[in-house]
């Protein structure tokens, strides 16, 4: 069943039990009840739509990343059409709840219809159809404490070591192409739409079966999967990791490994390099120079060319082959990684020097971008390759995901959906496919060997030019695989042992827990060793903002916690307080004598407060297996 049929029936069988139970309800809790489900009903059928408009894959966890990480970068005026529809489904959704409860009122002489009795099957039925109430539910009911299969992930995941190379290793230039897919090469659905990159490939190397797995479908999910073979897996199933002060310091990445060879590590994106972390990722990762939409914008010639997401790509790609040239003269290797954004869901962006470039009769803007893009691509590596120093370099165009949501997904529906990995070297290529099953984790690995450095197992990446089986080669449910990894992934954020206490400072709103720094507001989850297990922060979208209090009621009743909020928020005890104050509560979940208290301007929590509530000093092993099981995935080694 399609998700369209799905909400029909949904919105059907809400109507018939509406009318079963109409002008017969006299309990009025029940009547405001029923209203309620309603007006639930139809706002999950809308956000499902609008988030399915982008991914077309309904609301997953690129949804939830991006609304708990925040979505500060964001190009919001391209979506103005999405806001719009949300503003209208919510206010249909409050007019459809009201009406039920209205139509629901008893009505003098009114009796309940013989049938009435299966009202409620028919309003469970309709929200057990409803497609946006199933997303909803599985990303809702996904537990905060996941489980884990310990001896599992060390039989997958490999930490990468790779001994010093011999002579003068090659530069790398690895451009993620935004959304621009392998499938719109298919001739059959896009006559004449790719011409440079399809002559490209004669020279190329190109793979042809990198499929899309979950955790890697969207653009710094992508990133993470294709440099540190990982998908991205935070500890709360997506919260937002924008108070975290390093992005996965645990994994170790391509930059890590590049950086530890000598390399100089630049990235260059037309985009905020706040939106989803980027900038964080990458300087966590080795890069010395990162630079996004707010660094690049200053150096246009007209500083007014941007769109709503950032830089053309006619100007970042320009201003990159200038710096490719700068980097070529220095005595040292070095890895220029972009990111282009023209192809950029939904609609796309045509920059200035693709006007009057169209696809066909130009009617679909998103294809005119990628003909734009395709251009612009193959024109940089052209340029790359007349250069003195081409011999020396390898060039990997990729896509970072495949498309979400655009004005070409019911074409691109029909083809068989692949990732772009295109390598272009002159000493690779000449044209070969690599059809090897694979998945953007096995990235790493496979350019690494291509620059020359024999490293086929990479984190869960396998080279895709080795004979190593890749996971989805050898895993019958690789889903179900990944998922009873996560726990172990989610360590790759280094959480550490609380070991010295913890020291709060509200003017500059951090939380200090030995060497590492988390924002506040934030609340902690730790162990009865004091090993921090997890970390939440709000997440905001527009005017609306998810409070850590409702984390804290998910969670179980011995819990322990160091909460850190604006006072106001805490459902506990009185306090006086000033406005905009924060508060602290240490304590279990369900302790009647939390310790909680107003922060003026800084405060340390010391380990004998902590060993209140704490096993303190901890049982060794405790502590031990902790720190072990950092150790082991490499989080303190970083």
């Amino acid at each position: 069943m399609t998700p369209a049929q799905q909400i029909l029936l949904s919105l059907v069988c809400y109507a018939i039990s509406a009318r079963l139970l109409s002008g017969c309800l006299r309990v009025r809790p029940v009547r405001y009840g029923f209203g309620l489900s309603g007006f639930c009903l139809i706002l999950a059928t809308g956000v499902f739509l609008i988030a399915d408009s982008f991914t077309t894959v309904g609301i997953d966890e690129s949804v939830t990343y991006h609304l708990r990480f925040g979505l500060a970068g964001a190009g919001f005026g391209e979506y103005s059409g999405s806001v719009y529809a949300g503003m209208a489904m919510l206010s249909l959704a409050t007019a459809v709840g009201f009406l039920s409860a209205w139509r629901l009122r008893p009505i003098p002489g009114k009796t309940a219809h013989p049938r009435s009795w299966t009202a409620p099957l028919m309003l469970g039925a309709a929200f057990l159809v409803n497609p946006g109430i199933q997303d909803i539910s599985r990303l809702a009911t996904q537990p905060l404490k996941q489980t884990s299969d310990k001896n599992r992930f060390f039989d997958l995941y490999h930490v990468p070591h790779i001994a010093p190379g011999t002579g003068q290793p090659k530069n790398l230039v690895y451009i993620y192409a935004e959304s621009l897919e392998r499938t719109y090469f298919d001739e059959s659905l896009f006559p004449g739409l790719i011409q440079g990159l399809r002559e490209m490939e004669q020279e190329a190397l190109s793979f042809t079966g990198v499929e899309q797995i979950s955790g890697t479908h969207w653009t710094i999910a992508g990133m993470v999967a294709s440099q540190c073979g990982i998908p991205l897996v935070t500890a709360s199933g997506g919260n937002s990791m924008s108070g975290i002060d390093r992005f996965l310091p645990g994994a170790t990445c391509l930059g890590d490994v590049l950086q530890a060879q000598g390399y100089a590590l630049t990235f260059l994106g037309g985009a905020d390099l706040e939106f989803a972390g980027k900038g964080k990722f990458y300087a966590t990762h080795g890069f010395s120079e990162i630079m996004g939409k707010s660094e690049l914008q200053s150096m246009l010639e007209d500083p007014a060319y941007v769109n709503e997401w950032g830089l053309y790509d006619d100007v970042l790609l320009e201003y990159a082959f200038k710096r490719f040239e700068q980097l070529s003269q220095a005595s040292s290797p070095f890895a220029l990684v972009l990111l282009t954004m023209d192809t950029h869901h939904p609609r796309g962006h045509l920059s200035r020097k693709c006007d009057g470039m169209r696809y066909q009769t130009g009617d679909n803007p998103v294809l005119n971008a990628v003909k734009c893009s395709d251009y612009l691509l193959s024109k940089f590596v052209r340029d790359v390759m007349r250069s003195p120093h081409w011999e020396n370099t390898l060039i990997v165009i990729a896509s970072d995901h495949l498309a979400m949501g655009n004005t070409a997904t019911h074409l691109l529906d029909q083809g068989n959906r692949k990732n772009m990995f295109m390598v272009i070297d002159a000493d690779h290529g000449n044209g070969t496919t690599i059809d090897k099953p694979g998945t953007t984790l096995d990235i790493a690995p496979t350019v690494l060997s291509l620059l020359g450095f024999e490293v086929p197992l990479f984190g869960l990446g396998r080279g895709l030019l080795s004979v190593e089986p890749t996971l989805v080669e050898q895993e019958a449910d690789l889903k179900q695989t990944l998922s009873s990894l996560r726990s172990e992934l989610a360590l790759l954020w280094g959480y550490p042992v609380v070991q010295e206490g913890m020291h709060i400072n509200v003017s500059q709103r951090r939380l200090h827990v030995d060497e590492r720094v988390f924002q506040l507001p934030t609340l902690l989850h730790l162990g009865e060793g004091g090993e921090i297990l997890d970390v939440f922060f709000e997440y905001q979208l527009f005017d609306y903002s998810e409070k850590l209090a409702s984390y804290f009621a998910r969670m179980q009743h011995d819990d322990i916690v160091v909460w850190v909020d604006f006072c106001q928020n805490f459902t506990g005890p009185d306090l006086e307080f000033e406005e905009d104050s924060f508060c602290v509560y240490l304590g279990k979940v369900d302790d009647e004598k939390p310790f909680v208290t107003p922060i003026t301007d800084e405060l340390h929590i010391s380990m004998e407060l902590l060993g209140q509530f704490l096993k303190w000093p901890a049982t060794p092993w405790v502590t031990d297996r902790r720190i072990d099981r950092l150790n082991e995935v490499g989080c303190l080694d970083s």
